[in-house]
């Protein structure tokens, strides 16, 4: 079975200080606790924000000596606890609902087999106006 304690949640970033702060808040007022955050820093200009959340968050800021989000998130893979079963992957700028990683365990609990990984939707997305690249894309809503 799998609990909160058990999730790491990497997270790269560059100069998006303000998508981080609103990242870690939503993070910060989940119903259950994380296990590990990585931050995978680009800038190295977060330190401030990272030293909010210290305290409430099991959170650990990397300045990565390479940018770009793949390097990052590789970087960031060197530092998981040991004892960790789960990784997940955000983007820096995404809010989770306060029920949200509750949701992701009790699926991967209910689940059998036991899943090899799972992937949920982004439900508070703005949408996006249509335009010609949208179109040619096959992006357009109707």
């Amino acid at each position: 079975m799998i609990k909160s304690l058990d999730i790491a949640i990497i997270i790269p970033t560059k100069d998006r200080p303000n998508h981080i702060k609103n990242l870690l808040e939503s993070i910060k007022n989940l119903n259950v606790k994380i296990g590990q955050i990585l931050i995978a820093d680009g800038s190295g200009n977060i330190s401030e924000i990272i030293d909010l959340y210290n305290k409430a968050l099991n959170i650990h800021w990397l300045k990565c000596p390479e940018i770009g989000q793949i390097n990052q998130r590789n970087y960031a893979l060197k530092f998981i606890n040991s004892d960790i079963k789960i990784v997940a992957y955000l983007d820096d700028d995404l809010i989770l609902d306060k029920n949200s990683i509750k949701n992701i365990i009790n699926f991967w609990n209910e689940t059998k087999p036991t899943p090899a990984g799972v992937s949920f939707n982004i439900t508070n997305l703005k949408v996006q106006p249509n335009n010609y690249l949208r179109k040619i894309f096959f992006m357009q809503l109707e």
